[in-house]
């Protein structure tokens, strides 16, 4: 059965069905193969997990226009700080979600998030670097935004 035929069919079973059954019926007859179900595991809580993000997402929303406008090394922290638990969270759950735990008894998810965890350290090091040996990452960031384009001669 073509692909046009197998959705004509779908839509025609569909029309007098609630959404969560043609969901449930799609889902059914999409795969040819049954399909594993992931189930989490006990110990993992998501709720928490989106809770810090979006904890970290609004202190940033407010430090960074903070710190742009009052620099200080206390600013520069806490901001660096955020940041990297912003993306730390971020990774974390993309790698939760679309890295197979099957794969090798579940050690090519622990890989990835170790090395997660290392790009999380060296960003986290490599922004208290720049906070505490140079001029920190927002006066970093102003002078970036005050560079004026070279202005070309005609001749």
């Amino acid at each position: 059965m073509n692909l046009f035929n197998r959705f004509a069919a779908l839509n025609r079973q569909f029309a007098n069905t609630s959404r969560s059954t043609q969901i449930r019926v799609f889902c059914q007859k999409s795969s040819s193969s049954p399909s594993k179900w992931r189930l989490t595991p006990a110990s993992s809580n998501y709720a928490n997990h989106w809770r810090l993000d979006r904890a970290f997402s609004w202190i940033l929303l407010g430090t960074i226009p903070l710190g742009l406008t009052y620099p200080s090394k206390a600013m520069d922290v806490v901001i660096a700080v955020c940041v990297v638990g912003h993306q730390q969270t971020g990774l974390s759950s993309v790698v939760t979600d679309y890295v197979r735990t099957d794969f090798l008894r579940g050690m090519a998810t622990k890989t990835v998030q170790g090395a997660t965890m290392a790009l999380s350290a060296a960003t986290l090091a490599g922004l208290l670097y720049l906070t505490f040996a140079d001029i920190g990452i927002t006066e970093t960031v102003r002078r970036i935004w005050a560079v004026e384009p070279k202005k070309f001669e005609v001749v």
